[in-house]
C-alpha cells in the first residue's frame, strides 16, 4: 500500500508542476503512467510473494503469472489506442 501511495503522491506533483491550465493530455498521460506503474508494481509483488512456494505451486504460479502478463499487455494496448 505504500507503494501505492508513492506513485499517487508523484504523479499529484508531476501534476502540480504542470500548473493550472495544463494540457488535459499530458495530465492524462501521467495519471495512465501511474496506473499502469503501480499494476506492473503490484504483480511483480505477487509473482514474487508466489515464487516463494513449492514446485507445484510454482507451476501453477508460472500459468497463472503468465496469464496475467497476456492481460496486462492487452490492458496496455487497450489505453495506448485511447490516445
Amino acid at each position: 500500500m505504500d507503494n501505492l501511495r508513492t506513485i499517487v503522491d508523484e504523479t499529484l506533483g508531476a501534476v502540480m508542476d504542470l500548473g493550472p491550465g495544463a494540457d488535459p493530455g499530458a495530465v492524462r498521460r501521467l495519471i495512465e503512467q501511474a496506473v499502469l506503474r503501480g499494476i506492473l508494481e503490484g504483480h511483480q509483488h505477487a509473482h514474487a510473494e508466489v515464487m516463494r512456494h513449492s514446485k507445484a505451486e510454482q507451476d501453477e504460479a508460472h500459468r497463472i503469472a503468465s496469464e496475467i502478463q497476456r492481460r496486462q499487455e492487452l490492458l496496455i494496448t487497450n489505453l495506448a489506442s485511447l490516445r
